[in-house]
């Protein structure tokens, strides 16, 4: 006679395997990336020569989240020149999935109250496109990352 092959059923009649000697489920012991530890994606910039590719990396790489950045369009060649608007797109990629937002670079330049002999204090700022407006780069990867 021959041997049957192995199959998964069961005929009532062989004894079950005890809780002991089960297997552990599936997803037992996995680890889904969080907002917990570090970072698992750094984003390094293109260019050196890009401010909004660095102002990027720095913002990103300053919050924990576990998405993956890209830059879309390709580095600027040259630094541009004082005043210009600098944007570009990027690609923001879950496990589930994969956006791509339009950034831009805005510079805040704050005068200093009158007769404080302070200096004007510039702050540059990540603007993304989002809907018919824009929001701070920040906001929109905590929200992203909130599943929002």
């Amino acid at each position: 006679m021959h041997a049957l092959p192995p199959s998964s059923f069961r005929d009532g009649m062989s004894p079950r395997p005890s809780a002991a000697h089960s297997r552990p489920g599936s997803r037992a012991g996995a680890h889904t990336p969080g907002v917990d530890g570090p970072n698992p994606y750094t984003y390094f910039p293109v260019s050196s020569k890009d401010p909004l590719d660095l102002e990027v990396a720095r913002v990103v790489n300053s919050i924990p989240h576990a998405l993956l950045i890209e830059r879309v369009d390709p580095p600027l060649r040259t630094a541009p020149k004082e005043g210009d608007e600098v944007r570009a797109q990027y690609a923001i990629s879950s496990p589930l999935s994969r956006k791509v937002i339009t950034c831009k670079l805005t510079t805040l330049t704050r005068l200093s109250a009158r007769g404080t002999g302070q200096e004007p204090t510039t702050t540059k700022k990540v603007m993304c496109r989002v809907g018919g407006g824009w929001q701070d780069l920040q906001v929109y990867i905590q929200n992203h990352q909130a599943g929002a």
